[in-house]
């Protein structure tokens, strides 16, 4: 086994599809679905463009009305598939 293929998270994500929103920082707000999910993070299909580094709001699981919010730093983001989305990898941070 190489070690690129070694898992590298705390805690495996399980493979949830619950409705999320993400704000950017820069006000722009898209909702979609996880892809998985973790105590730690989530990864996400998104059209919003986020860069490395740059922290988000999100409201997993979303619902209309009152909603928990809690921040995320964007740590990987993969190429533009097929679509116009891409996948990202957003870490929680603790307050």
């Amino acid at each position: 086994m190489k070690p690129a293929d070694i898992e590298k998270r705390k805690r495996k994500r399980a493979p949830l599809r619950l409705k999320v929103m993400i704000i950017a920082q820069k006000g722009a707000q898209e909702i979609s679905k996880t892809a998985d999910v973790s105590p730690y993070g989530l990864s996400v299909a998104l059209a919003l463009d986020l860069e490395l580094g740059e922290v988000v709001s999100v409201f997993c699981p979303y619902t209309e009305g009152q909603n928990l919010e809690q921040k995320a730093v964007v740590s990987w983001r993969e190429p533009y598939s097929q679509g116009h989305e891409r996948f990202y990898g957003l870490k929680y941070i603790s307050r």
